[in-house]
């Protein structure tokens, strides 16, 4: 997703338009990890990797829209734009 899906352009042109990234890392060893684990879990019902969420700022505790997996770029702006 990374190397492929985030650069294309159609992908960074809506991620440009007023997202806020954030990372949780939760493929490790030991506390941190297993705190972010949780955290992913409560807000996203998924401890899948990789899980992007799209999370209001009023609230977030709860994300608003959640996708699992890989995904190609058309399907990755459709998951962005809410359709």
């Amino acid at each position: 997703m990374e190397g492929k899906v985030f650069p294309s352009t159609s992908v960074a042109e809506v991620l440009r338009s007023g997202f806020i990234e954030a990372r949780l890392h939760t493929d490790g060893l030991g506390q941190p990890y297993t705190d972010e684990a949780e955290l992913q879990k409560r807000m996203t019902k998924t401890v899948a990797l990789p899980t992007y969420a799209i999370v209001d700022p009023g609230d977030a505790e709860v994300a608003l829209r959640v996708r699992s997996g890989m995904t190609p770029a058309t399907a990755f702006v459709d998951f962005l734009r809410g359709q």
